[in-house]
């Protein structure tokens, strides 16, 4: 039953994510053409119009690859509020299965359109860059081949898992606290939950970069003296903190389910 619930989700987000997706693959082969013309103005003595424009245009695409990749993320939250915590949360919660699985189906529909998204941006960005890379001047590169290798041999490969576990864990549990969010905007308010939650979602968005970038200042501080092993320490810290708050807000996001949520 789990495997139907995620595909419900899941194609009730991808009528409108896809499209964004789509848009901004096709923004992006634009943008590869552009870069081309971009690249070929930075490089020339002459700035004229058509260089400026050229400049302008090439950012522009960016910020809207951005937008577009990003924006599905908005779509999985509404999903939620609509399926869960509307009218149309009597016929949800009336189907044969457990607030758990309900639950689960959302963030695991969550992380697999954040992941598309991460993706989408990713190709996007490298076909823009590819057109830039057409487009300038061919010359001796900035970087020998023989550096190539002593560069990637900087990064430890124990603290690049960690980092992106770190980044993973981050991602999920601000997903779990924008959800348990909803579901509490929902319990206190009956009226105007929409108003509410969007007012909430906001604040919580900010608040949490701010506690996160304070907790990670003072973690980074006190790790200054354990050497080489600070980074390795951090981001175990980190990893332990992030699982922690999100089995927090797993737990409330729950229990409001099963026992405060109110449909009108």
């Amino acid at each position: 039953m789990f495997s139907k619930l995620l595909k419900y989700d899941f194609k009730s987000v991808k009528r409108f994510g896809l499209p964004l997706i789509l848009i901004a693959v096709a923004l992006s082969l634009l943008g590869g053409v552009n870069g081309f013309f971009f690249a070929k103005a930075m490089s020339s003595d002459d700035a004229n119009f058509i260089s400026i424009i050229s400049v302008l245009t090439f950012m522009l695409i960016i910020y809207a690859v951005v937008i577009c990749a990003s924006i599905t993320a908005i779509f999985v939250y509404v999903d939620f509020y609509k399926s869960l915590c509307t009218d149309q949360g009597y016929l949800t919660f009336t189907l044969p299965v457990s607030s758990t699985s309900l639950l689960n189906s959302k963030i695991v529909n969550s992380l697999i359109w954040s992941l598309i998204s991460t993706v989408t941006m990713i190709v996007c960005f490298f076909v823009i860059f590819l057109g830039v890379g057409l487009g300038v001047p061919p010359s001796d590169p900035s970087v020998p081949p023989e550096d190539i290798g002593s560069i990637i041999s900087m990064f430890d490969i124990t603290d690049t898992i960690l980092g992106i576990v770190t980044m993973i864990l981050y991602a999920l549990n601000s997903q779990m606290l924008i959800f348990m969010v909803i579901f509490f905007a929902s319990v206190i308010s009956n009226k105007y939950k929409a108003i509410t939650a969007i007012a909430l979602v906001l604040a919580t968005n900010v608040a949490y970069s701010i506690v996160y970038s304070i907790i990670s200042a003072i973690i980074s501080m006190v790790m200054m003296g354990a050497g080489d092993a600070a980074t390795t320490l951090t981001y175990s810290i980190f990893i332990i903190l992030l699982v922690a708050s999100g089995i927090g807000y797993y737990i409330a996001t729950k229990h409001m389910m099963e026992k405060k949520l109110n449909l009108p």
